[in-house]
C-alpha cells in the first residue's frame, strides 16, 4: 500500500519552512509512515524563495540538515532542483537566475549521497525547446514562476519520469507511478502538451 502527503507551503524558503514549524509537521508524518514499516520516500524542492531570502550556502546547509534528519528517521530523501523560471532573452534562451540554487541542490545530493532529480535542467530544456510563446501556456497569466493546471500536469509528469529513471532497476519500475507514455514522449521530444 502506498500513500502520498504534500507538506509544501507556498512562499517558504528552507529557513522559513523550519522556523514556522512546517518541517516539524513533515517530520511527524515521516515518523508515522516509517513506524508503519512503509518505504518512505521524501522529496524536497526549494530554491525559488531561498533566492529572495538568503544565500545559496544557507539553503545548502538547510537542505543538508533536512536530508540528514530524513536518513536518521530511516526514510529516503530525494532532492529536486527548482523548476525553471521561464524568462526568455532576445536570443531565445532562458536567462534563469536559479542556476546557483539548482547547482547547490546537486552539490548537497552529491555530498550526502542522496537521490537527485534535476527538474531545473529538464524544465529548462523543455521550455527552451517549446519557445517563449508555447511554454507560456504552462504558466499562470504572463508569469514566469507559477504554473497553471496544464503546467502542473506537464511538470508533474516530468518529475514522475525523473523518479522512474532514478529509481528504476534494469528498466523495471519500482515505484507506483502510473505511466503516461504519450505525455512522457512529448516531453522528451520537446513537443507541446496542453
Amino acid at each position: 500500500m502506498f500513500a502520498g502527503f504534500n507538506t509544501a507551503v507556498p512562499s517558504t524558503s528552507t529557513g522559513t519552512f523550519v522556523s514556522k514549524g512546517h518541517w516539524k509537521k513533515s517530520v511527524k508524518i515521516i515518523k508515522e509512515e516509517v513506524a508503519k514499516a512503509r518505504r518512505t520516500i521524501v522529496t524536497i524542492q526549494f530554491g525559488h524563495n531561498d533566492r529572495n531570502r538568503g544565500t545559496v550556502e544557507s539553503m545548502g546547509r538547510n537542505l543538508t540538515t533536512m536530508v540528514n534528519q530524513i536518513k536518521e528517521l530511516k526514510a529516503e530523501p530525494v532532492l529536486v532542483t527548482p523548476l525553471v523560471i521561464r524568462r526568455f532573452g532576445k536570443d531565445g534562451k532562458i536567462a534563469d537566475e536559479l542556476v546557483p540554487w539548482a547547482e547547490e541542490t546537486k552539490t548537497v545530493a552529491r555530498e550526502t549521497k542522496t537521490h537527485i532529480l534535476d527538474l531545473h535542467g529538464a524544465s529548462l530544456k523543455y521550455c527552451e525547446s517549446l519557445g517563449d510563446e508555447a511554454s507560456r501556456r504552462l504558466y499562470s497569466g504572463t508569469g514566469a514562476v507559477h504554473v497553471n493546471n496544464k503546467g502542473k500536469i506537464v511538470f508533474g509528469r516530468m518529475v514522475a519520469d525523473l523518479m522512474n529513471a532514478d529509481f528504476g532497476l534494469l528498466g523495471i519500475n519500482l515505484l507506483p507511478i502510473v505511466p503516461n507514455r504519450e505525455l512522457s514522449y512529448n516531453i522528451s521530444h520537446g513537443i507541446p502538451s496542453y
